[in-house]
């Protein structure tokens, strides 16, 4: 049976899904108020600003299959152990974006310099893919499927969160105004990423260890098969 408990008191699971949610943090924040951004701020005009709105998704798409490539191939190689290329992942994709966003909001008038490193934030974000995001296969490959359920569901609640507290910040559309909202983005990428960054894990996790939990649940069956509607008591005890 599912260790429900035993996954959502997990720390190394809560540390997959608040670096998740960080990361998607950001992602919201950044492709949904660029737009604004290069028109109101950078002065943009509406076709070029589509034009490099998209330039995000695409450059996303192509880092994506770039770092997962990349950390199979150093995982081959075994120059980083798994956890650690998957930590390194998660700080370019998280704290790497934060600076350049922040950064971005005081390139002042090199427009030119502010659009390098907000594609360069978009597309970095998605380091966190072979990164924080994909840590549940190593520590819990049985139930992967139910761990990344339950963070992409935490995680998308910045989906309607982060845009609703950029729009309450930009009142005006201030250079400053967009500078907090920056700040902010940043502030969640690394305060989301820390539990990961100290609890992540590559080791198999003991609720997670199924010929473990079917051998206790076998061992017990044997001596008192009468108790098999107490399995779930008997596996969290044990482990």
């Amino acid at each position: 049976k599912t260790p429900w408990k035993s996954i959502l008191m997990s720390a190394p699971v809560w540390g997959i899904m608040l670096g998740h949610a960080a990361s998607n943090w950001g992602n919201y924040t950044l492709n949904q108020q660029l737009p604004t951004y290069m028109a109101n701020v950078l002065g943009f005009d509406l076709k070029l600003t589509g034009l490099l709105s998209s330039m995000c998704y695409v450059l996303q798409w192509l880092v994506c299959i770039f770092a997962s490539w990349m950390t199979d191939w150093i995982r081959g190689k075994q120059y980083m152990s798994t956890i650690r290329i998957r930590k390194l992942n998660t700080i370019i994709g998280l704290w790497l974006t934060g600076i350049f966003v922040v950064w971005a909001g005081y390139a002042g008038c090199n427009t030119t310099f502010a659009i390098i490193l907000l594609l360069l934030t978009a597309g970095l974000n998605t380091f966190t893919v072979p990164g924080c995001k994909s840590s549940m296969l190593d520590m819990a490959p049985a139930f992967s499927g139910i761990v990344f359920g339950f963070s992409n569901t935490i995680s998308n609640i910045p989906g309607f969160l982060a845009p609703q507290i950029a729009g309450s910040i930009l009142q005006n559309s201030s250079l400053s105004e967009w500078q907090a909202v920056f700040w902010l983005s940043a502030s969640v990428h690394i305060l989301g990423s820390i539990l990961f960054l100290l609890k992540g894990s590559d080791e198999l996790q003991d609720w997670a260890n199924v010929e473990k939990i079917n051998n206790i649940v076998d061992s017990k069956n044997r001596t008192s098969p009468e108790n098999d509607d107490k399995n779930d008591d008997i596996i969290q005890t044990k482990l």
